[in-house]
């Protein structure tokens, strides 16, 4: 319009239309229109246009404007076009956004200048301001209806009537969501470190240190859980014969070497069906789930085979035997807690016989 203000605006914005004249600029000076005609005028703008509002404070009927119903106004008459301002005085009022002279950044300045001269500096020694204290806004509304991410937009702009999202929540509580952020973490870690040292603390409660095989605790679970499913198991027992000799004439690392052989030939034999587990001394003892007698019977047979090759140790390779008993339920009998027992008369009766072999209890 015709204001002082306004055409000082309109100064400022030739000097800006003559370095690019590459755009093509139509100027609406609303002091040359009635009010009709403003609204016709704005009314003719079309989706390929932008609007850049410099002001609107009187048109040619003398009607005065407020900022926001000047806005309403605009907005109303060109919906179709995104409404550019040079002041953040009326955002929020349909005015899509713009690069705004920031009334709070030039505040802060003058207040920080103020308080220099208060504690004694000398005014002119303080710099001039003289480049442009601006920043970036943008209405949200206006975004969404021209289709405008804010991941376009300048990084440090200031979005208005911004969507509640994660992203703007951490934005506003930065240091209260890095410290939420880091008690997560640690919190992760300490559970993490839990786990470890829980797991840990498993295998060392079911792994025999020696052999690292299934230990007796471990097995004693296993038949345990066996007994009160009801399934039909067998457990199978098993000695090295004669390993007391074998401590004794070449000694306790030698011994130990021969059991962590054995160990590893039985855990060899693993599968989703049989498990072996070391439960002391020179004494192993194996779990068959879904047992009869034919199974157990050809797991026997490969125990005793697997054991025949040598057996490397410090002192020269090995021969020994071992001695192999087994029972089953409900084959063997009707009571799952006698099964264990069982399993050890068929182990005896091969050590009577002469060990190097094996008996099922059923054979007995």
């Amino acid at each position: 319009d015709n204001t002082n203000s306004a055409q000082g605006e309109y100064v400022e914005f030739e000097k800006y239309a003559d370095k690019h004249p590459e755009l093509n600029f139509r100027t609406i000076n609303m002091s040359y229109y009635t009010q009709n005609g403003l609204k016709e005028a704005f009314s003719e703008i079309d989706d390929h246009s932008i609007i850049l509002y410099l002001d609107c404070l009187e048109d040619g009927d003398g009607n005065v404007y407020t900022l926001e119903s000047a806005t309403t106004m605009i907005s109303e008459c060109a919906p179709v076009a995104p409404i550019w301002r040079l002041t953040i005085a009326d955002a929020g009022n349909g005015v899509f956004g713009g690069l705004s002279y920031s009334f709070n950044a030039a505040g802060k300045k003058a207040g920080e200048m103020a308080a220099m001269i208060l504690t004694g500096t000398d005014p002119s020694s303080i710099q001039l301001v003289t480049e442009a204290v601006t920043e970036a806004y943008f209405d949200q509304h206006e975004l969404d209806e021209f289709g405008i991410r804010i991941t376009q937009l300048p990084s440090d702009a200031v979005i208005l009537n911004e969507h509640e999202t994660f992203v703007k929540f951490y934005r506003e509580n930065t240091l209260m969501m890095n410290l939420v952020f880091l008690i997560i973490l640690l919190m992760i870690a300490v559970i993490a470190l839990l786990i470890v040292a829980n797991r840990r603390r498993e295998k060392l409660i079911h792994q025999d240190f020696l052999t690292k095989m299934p230990n007796r605790t471990f097995i004693t679970e296993q038949i345990a859980s066996v007994t009160a499913s009801g399934e039909a198991f067998g457990l199978i027992m098993i000695d090295v014969d004669k390993f007391k000799t074998i401590n004794d004439t070449l000694g306790h690392l030698v011994g130990d070497e021969l059991l962590v052989g054995v160990a590893k030939r039985l855990k060899a034999l693993h599968t989703k069906e049989l498990v072996f587990a070391r439960i002391g001394g020179d004494e192993f003892m194996g779990l068959i789930h879904n047992a009869d007698n034919e199974k157990a019977d050809s797991i026997c047979k490969d125990i005793v085979r697997v054991m025949k090759d040598d057996f490397d140790s410090s002192s020269g390779p090995l021969h020994i035997t071992v001695s192999v008993g087994c029972a089953t339920y409900p084959s063997d009998t009707g009571q799952a807690q006698s099964v264990m027992g069982l399993a050890d008369e068929a182990l005896y009766d091969v050590k009577e016989h002469g060990r190097d072999g094996y008996r099922l209890y059923c054979n007995l």
